[in-house]
């Protein structure tokens, strides 16, 4: 028998194909014998001594009895607490690398796992906003005899109430990374997704102070923000994306809902300094976001449209777009950085290719309205499938940071054996514990069976809360 990746230990060590089945899979239950699904996580330090002392073990057991202190109400200091601690230290060892594109191993500065944590010690609602994320991100992927829905909204409520206190000494930054770690949770879980616009601000303006105080402002009114010299500002200008223009292409939002609209584009006065290629977190070229950030006004004059006829400027404005867009591209191998890793990394070359047609799938079908059957869409279509077969692997991190190329890429699938090939990637990911992937399956569905848009298969499929896949 295949043996399974996901399988417990005791299988794997058998060679047996295991089932699965948690908190006991069935064939240990049959022997009647411990069983672990053990997680095992390789971090590189910066300066590696020794193969073996660069690498550290953390495992985690399929079952989390219950704590025999009581977890409400919520302690002061969540790491005196042996549940919550644990939690803490799930988030860093696992969540934290749930959420970037590279592997520890060429990403030992990950954010999630260090400049999160550190600011965290100093500012308990940081924590509480981790703690939140983790125990939802664990009670997903293992029994957790302890999680319940008040816990959580426990440390969500007080992670809020100390970001929103007009007394709080909180620093911008700090503010910033607390309500991006909200919003994450809400959309993860889909914990009362409504409120999302409110702390999507909070990050937004928090941003903006940070700007105003970093003095980066040139003679031509740009800010330069540099990957090397400011990396702090760097990580929190590139996750604001993530959610500000990502999020919102990916996206569509009932009319009790709506996504903040800008009073300008995100980058519009922002100018990106690179240190590496390919952005070790997002997975793509950093230089990607300001053409992303410029397909959202072309969208929406293109669904404001009534005539169901493209105006002559937006064609024009979309042709340009295009064929810097490709530049742009083209442009990230055209001469690799010194002891730059992310140029020679398989997966994030690739991840980084998926975007690129991500975006012109985007451009082709929701602007130049070029029909799904047109052999430039499919072709398209091919080449994103071909790197997900290949080169990243289901249910990976890497999946889980380009499911916006996976996503658009199932929607405009032709083929039978495509559309079966992207179904199943994102049933496993519903099965992994990715909610707004069980929307996913819905929405295929429907566009392959209507041969509609996206778009539209989301307002007929009934999703009141909107959809959001980030």
């Amino acid at each position: 028998m295949t043996r399974s990746r996901l399988g417990c230990v005791q299988c794997k060590k058998r060679k047996v194909k295991c089932d699965e089945l948690k908190p006991t899979c069935s064939r240990c239950k049959k022997r009647n014998i411990l069983c672990n699904y053990s997680l095992k996580i390789l971090f590189q330090k910066k300066i590696p001594i020794k193969p073996k002392e660069s690498e550290k073990l953390y495992m985690v057991p399929s079952h989390i009895p219950p704590s025999k202190v009581p977890l409400l109400p919520l302690p002061n200091n969540l790491l005196l607490h042996p549940y919550f601690k644990d939690v803490i230290n799930f988030y860093i060892h696992f969540t934290a690398h749930y959420v970037v594109a590279s592997k520890p191993q060429i990403y030992p500065e990950n954010a999630f796992a260090n400049l999160l944590p550190a600011h965290a010690k100093k500012n308990p609602a940081l924590f509480d906003a981790m703690a939140s994320y983790a125990i939802s991100h664990r009670s997903s992927v293992l029994t957790d005899e302890n999680y319940s829905q008040e816990i959580v909204d426990a440390l969500l409520f007080r992670a809020f109430k100390d970001i929103t206190d007009k007394d709080t000494k909180m620093s911008h930054e700090a503010i910033a990374l607390t309500a991006l770690t909200i919003c994450v949770q809400k959309l993860f879980s889909r914990n009362e997704i409504e409120e999302y616009n409110m702390i999507i601000n909070i990050a937004y303006e928090s941003f903006q102070s940070l700007l105003d105080l970093s003095k980066s402002l040139n003679n031509k009114n740009y800010y330069i923000i540099s990957e090397k010299e400011h990396p702090d500002l760097y990580f929190i200008m590139t996750w604001i994306a993530y959610h500000e223009v990502l999020a919102i292409i990916s996206s569509i939002s009932p009319s009790t809902f709506c996504v903040p609209q800008r009073p300008k584009l995100l980058f519009e006065n922002i100018k990106i300094i690179k240190h590496f290629k390919i952005d070790k977190f997002l997975g793509f070229n950093a230089n990607f976001l300001p053409f992303f950030d410029k397909l959202i006004p072309m969208l929406r004059k293109v669904e404001a449209s009534t005539e169901g006829v493209i105006a002559i400027d937006i064609i024009a404005e979309a042709r340009i777009w295009e064929i810097e867009f490709t530049a742009t591209y083209n442009n990230t191998y055209s001469q690799s950085l010194l002891l730059d890793e992310t140029a020679s990394d398989t997966i994030l070359q690739n991840s980084n290719t998926i975007f690129f047609h991500a975006g012109l799938l985007h451009l082709y079908r929701r602007i130049y309205h070029i029909p799904r059957s047109s052999e430039t869409i499919q072709e398209h279509v091919r080449k994103i499938k071909w790197v997900y077969e290949n080169i990243i692997e289901s249910a990976s991190a890497a999946e889980n940071c380009s499911i916006f190329a996976l996503f658009i890429a199932a929607c405009e699938a032709i083929n039978e054996n495509d559309r079966t090939f992207f179904y199943e990637r994102f049933k496993i990911q519903f099965l992994g514990g990715n909610l707004p992937a069980g929307d996913v399956l819905k929405i295929l569905d429907y566009c392959w069976q209507h041969n509609s848009t996206w778009i539209d298969a989301i307002k007929n499929v009934g999703l009141v809360s909107g959809f959001y896949l980030i």
